[in-house]
């Protein structure tokens, strides 16, 4: 089986890069999808050009900090996004959607870097009009998409290249249900396991709700028993540009 462990929010915060960099360096973490739009950015862009065993794709936010556009139907009267609630309930407009999602995707590419994949904060990509605007890049970049939480999008089996599962959050963090969810899978080609480790700064402490939680996240992911339990039963710790090739398949 293969096994992608990504870290969601990658530049949130330098305290939470520093957890994504040693659960990769020291643990069983293979992949992590990066903010444009958050403090830690430009620092996790120096990590990320200095790590290249990490694989790296778009964490695209549109529920949390500053626009790199002009999109009054995703912003407050502050000028910041939407919260979650707020922007699942509002009327997007595509045009809109798609300038802010370009915008950040060519502000990862101008530092030269090179997307394994891409998914979404909060899971937006679920939403149509989003979808629409993330698959279109995907198309051009020729990448992989994080399977959308929802069921009715079209074209997923176009973007997506492996199943994925969000359970390793929140009170089932802990080694032991990391190895529960791969053994229950078993027979399952491939898969991608979501993560958020990380360390607590102020600035995580104030703005995230999920913030001592990473932590503990990083701990588990460290946990020497995992790594010696993956290789004992041969799984295969990868990232999403080693699944490319299924993509690339599917297009011809």
């Amino acid at each position: 089986m293969k096994v992608i462990v990504n870290a969601d929010d990658f530049g949130y915060s330098k305290s939470i890069n520093y957890g994504i960099l040693e659960a990769h360096e020291n643990g069983i973490l293979t992949s992590a999808t990066m903010m444009m739009n958050m403090p830690g950015t430009n620092h996790a862009c120096f990590i990320a050009k200095n790590t290249p065993s990490l694989g790296v794709g778009v964490h695209f936010a549109l529920t949390i900090g500053e626009p790199l556009t002009v999109c009054p139907s995703l912003t407050d009267t502050s000028g910041q996004f939407l919260k979650r609630d707020r922007f699942f309930k509002g009327e997007l407009n595509l045009e809109e959607v798609k300038r802010e999602l370009s915008a950040q995707l060519s502000r990862f590419l101008e530092e030269g870097l090179t997307p394994t994949h891409f998914d979404s904060h909060h899971h937006v990509h679920s939403h149509p009009i989003v979808w629409q605007a993330l698959t279109e890049l995907a198309d051009s970049m020729q990448v992989p998409v994080r399977e959308p939480l929802s069921r009715d999008l079209p074209d997923q089996e176009k973007y997506t290249v492996c199943s994925f599962y969000s359970s390793f959050y929140g009170e089932k963090l802990l080694p032991n249900h990391f190895i529960s969810l791969i053994e229950e899978l078993d027979g399952k080609d491939a898969i991608e396991v979501m993560t958020h480790p990380g360390y607590a700064d102020a600035f995580v402490m104030e703005n995230s709700s999920y913030n001592v939680q990473r932590v503990y996240e990083t701990k588990a992911l460290l946990d020497p028993a995992l790594k010696e339990w993956t290789a004992e039963k041969n799984i295969e710790l990868c990232h999403y540009g080693h699944l490319k090739d299924r993509l690339l398949k599917k297009a011809l």
